[in-house]
């Protein structure tokens, strides 16, 4: 019994220390996101905020864009990797049997 009352003291003392720290530190973590506008200089040293994006936007755009795909004879080799790859997999792949096989339409029908 005296075991038990020791086990829950101890797991209460840590459950309050664990519970202190955690709420100290989200204490500190929330003050540190809360923003002062007068104590931010950067604010108000920028010029013009959309000026400076589509700035930014001349110089990125070039890089960002998806390109234009040519076709042309690349689908004809697309379409060849694609049928090796199916032959590769069907040489793979293990025979079915019953319904599944892909010949069960070659099989006669019997009616009894």
């Amino acid at each position: 019994m005296e075991a038990n009352s020791i086990m829950i003291s101890r797991f209460l003392t840590f459950s309050l220390v664990i519970f202190l720290s955690l709420s100290s530190f989200l204490q500190i973590s929330e003050s540190r996101f809360i923003e002062n506008p007068q104590s931010n200089p950067e604010r108000e040293t920028l010029p013009d905020p959309l000026k400076y994006l589509e700035e930014l936007e001349q110089i990125y755009s070039q890089y960002d864009r998806p390109k234009e795909r040519r076709v042309g004879n690349n689908m004809a080799s697309a379409l060849k990797k694609l049928s090796q790859i199916k032959d590769f997999y069907n040489e793979a792949g293990r025979p079915r049997f019953g319904k599944r096989s892909g010949r069960a339409y070659e099989l006669p029908l019997i009616s009894y």
